[in-house]
């Protein structure tokens, strides 16, 4: 399942990242923000994948680690607008979906 959400997200796909998350998802960011449910996701979904929309953009994943229903990531990227010197998000599964989602992104603004 994490690869499928992985792959969504390269080839830019928010309906295929979205599909991967139950209803009543939540997402905590290391800012303290606090996003539940698809909707709210799905305007960060957009707002990353904007930023992420870029002729010369690079992602270079590091680690993925899944114990049972807990997967964690890490990886560092560059967009046109931001360097993203740590990337690391640790999502909890539950019957296919995410249920939970953590992130804490080191970006700063190019």
């Amino acid at each position: 399942m994490i690869n499928h959400h992985l792959q969504a997200f390269g080839e830019g796909d928010a309906a295929a990242i979205l599909e991967d998350c139950a209803d009543d998802a939540v997402m905590i960011a290391n800012d303290g923000t606090v996003l539940r449910g698809k909707q709210q996701l799905e305007q960060m979904v957009g707002e990353m994948l904007a930023d992420f929309d870029d002729p010369g953009a690079s992602f270079e994943m590091g680690q993925i680690v899944v114990e049972g229903d807990i997967a964690m990531i890490t990886w560092t990227a560059e967009t046109g607008s931001s360097v993203y010197e740590l990337g690391s998000e640790t999502y909890l599964i539950r019957d296919g979906k995410i249920v939970t989602h953590t992130i804490t992104m080191k970006m700063s603004p190019k």
